[in-house]
């Protein structure tokens, strides 16, 4: 499942995360992973609903919430895997920024598709110290229900999402898999050229 599919479905469930759990936390919450889910959820509804807002505006406050939400840097370097250590200085900062750019595009492109679906937090499974999945279910008006789990992680008193499985492919899996490819074929530079000109759409066939 390609990352802009996953990030349709991680938008989503983000969106319709407040329509099925009461709203206790007016920041994000430090020792409830489960509570730490919804309060993300409860982020992008407010960003949805503030009135007036350009498309613009509500991407700068998507921009805050996936830093507050997602630990970007470490997601963004596990997807280049064996190629971080190859990548040159300049090559690392540029594909940092680029791959934080096209995590917000689709994110907020995505945020803007909610269609009437429902969200429950099934439960929260501890793997270990510092990692949680909470498991969640997204339940559509026409069609199946979408399993979507997030791995968070505690670092010192804030949570972060590492990781997000829709139906039990991990995104960050996923994504390593379509940039070696593109690394096999264009390099790093190709890589990075491709994260400019394209966006969301990166992955094209040639």
């Amino acid at each position: 499942m390609p990352l802009r599919r996953c990030i349709a479905v991680i938008g989503v469930a983000l969106v319709v995360a407040l329509s099925s759990l009461p709203s206790d936390a007016a920041g994000a919450p430090s020792h409830d992973p489960a509570k730490f889910v919804k309060w993300l959820g409860d982020e992008a509804i407010a960003i949805l609903s503030t009135p007036n807002a350009t498309p613009e505006e509500r991407k700068e406050r998507y921009r805050d919430l996936l830093d507050r939400g997602f630990a970007v840097d470490t997601i963004a370097r596990f997807v280049l895997g064996r190629h971080w250590r190859a990548a040159t200085s300049e090559q690392r900062a540029q594909y940092r920024r680029l791959f934080r750019e096209y995590v917000l595009d689709t994110y907020a492109e995505r945020l803007e598709g909610y269609a009437g679906q429902t969200f429950e937090i099934l439960k929260a499974v501890p793997l270990n110290d510092v990692d949680t999945i909470v498991r969640t279910e997204i339940r559509q008006p026409n069609g199946p229900p979408i399993r979507v789990d997030y791995r968070v992680r505690q670092r010192s008193e804030a949570f972060k999402v590492i990781d997000v499985q829709v139906e039990g492919v991990s995104l960050i899996t996923t994504q390593r898999s379509e940039f070696n490819s593109i690394i096999a074929r264009d390099g790093i530079d190709g890589l990075l050229e491709l994260l400019r000109e394209y966006g969301p759409d990166v992955v094209k066939p040639k």
